[in-house]
């Protein structure tokens, strides 16, 4: 990534975006990984908890945090949407509702981005919150956690929205309906919100 980069653009500047962490399966970073962020010119973080834990590990020249990746004063979702649009659109009026949005990732059978911690999590909400509404904002679902959702007996409490678009109005309106369960500040710290 940025060590390859930088061997092509040698008077140019690298700065890494770091929404993600890839973890091998035995919840070790990927040590090339690790030597591209020092390597990096700057660090944009998208979580806080992660900056900190990240900056105190590995020896970063530069970082920032960027709430969601972008300045929040200039494109806000949850102000940008219409939540009352996405309740009625899928008749969600009065309901508690609980989102994730974000992907799943089950190389060899293991749940590397947590869908499974979410689907027992909502489990446990909806047996004390008979209104309870999970809504998975996913780009693919696989069939290990179709059939979770079964097991769980949870499979009627859940919508499954497809990719959108990053602007896609539908997106925008689900993020101002709500605040996301999956949310960056919380994905680094293991914490779930709802």
């Amino acid at each position: 990534m940025a060590l390859v980069s930088k061997q092509m653009v040698r008077d140019r500047s690298i700065i890494v975006d770091w929404m993600d962490v890839w973890m091998w399966p035995w919840e070790e970073m990927n040590p090339i990984e690790m030597q591209a962020v020092e390597e990096a010119d700057g660090v944009i973080f998208w979580s806080k908890p992660f900056m900190k834990l990240m900056t105190k590990r590995l020896r970063i020249k530069k970082y920032t945090y960027v709430p969601y990746g972008i300045n929040l004063k200039n494109f806000d979702p949850p102000k940008s949407g219409n939540g009352t649009s996405f309740r009625m659109k899928f008749n969600l009026e009065g309901k508690f509702l609980i989102t994730y949005s974000g992907g799943v990732w089950r190389p060899i059978n293991l749940d590397l981005q947590g869908i499974d911690k979410v689907l027992k999590a909502f489990q446990l909400i909806s047996n004390r919150l008979k209104n309870a509404v999970l809504i998975l904002q996913l780009l693919s679902i696989d069939v290990q956690t179709l059939k979770l959702l079964k097991e769980l007996n949870i499979k009627d409490k859940t919508i499954v929205i497809g990719a959108l678009p990053f602007n896609s109005s539908d997106r925008l309106n689900l993020f101002s309906g709500n605040r996301p369960l999956h949310s960056f500040n919380h994905q680094a710290s293991h914490k779930l919100l709802c």
